[in-house]
């Protein structure tokens, strides 16, 4: 089942997003800072965030949520009871898939995933079918947040 609801991303903090003018030295010690890996698209096709969840355990899936053009994410109780569920022990695993278009349309998309016995959850952000993004903004990224229903955000911090 595909829930759809209303909203517009959030952007993510400056750090986290790079700096798009700035040199290479730099992006790498902004990214470090803000606590986010991020992948390499240097031409090479390489992304070792991207190869990273491609070999990732495949957990249990919660319902994905596809967002419309211009709506807001507000992640829906079940979304969220079924991300909470390992965190209390009721399931080993969960993911949720969370997809929102571009302004022109290109799918960005939003894994969020919550293991058994940790109170936190990895967020991997796919935005690499962003047609009209440059390329640090088409790398793949990563992070680990604490998990809190209260404010499930679409950004790494």
């Amino acid at each position: 089942m595909t829930e759809r609801m209303g909203g517009t991303a959030r952007r993510r903090p400056r750090f986290c997003r790079g700096l798009v003018a700035a040199g290479a030295s730099v992006l790498v010690m902004a990214s470090a800072i803000g606590g986010c890996d991020r992948g390499n698209d240097g031409g090479d096709g390489a992304d070792p965030v991207r190869d990273a969840f491609d070999a990732r355990d495949r957990f249990a899936e919660c319902d994905p949520v596809i967002l419309e053009q211009g709506e807001e994410f507000q992640p829906p109780p079940a979304a969220l009871d079924c991300l909470a569920a390992p965190i209390d022990g009721s399931a080993p695993n969960a993911e949720l898939r969370v997809e929102y278009p571009t302004v022109e349309g290109d799918p960005i998309v939003h894994h969020f995933r919550t293991r058994a016995g940790r109170d936190t959850m990895e967020i991997v952000i796919d935005p690499s079918a962003d047609e009209f993004g440059n390329v640090e903004g088409r790398q793949w990224r990563r992070c680990e947040v604490p998990f809190t229903r209260d404010d499930l955000d679409l950004g790494c911090p």
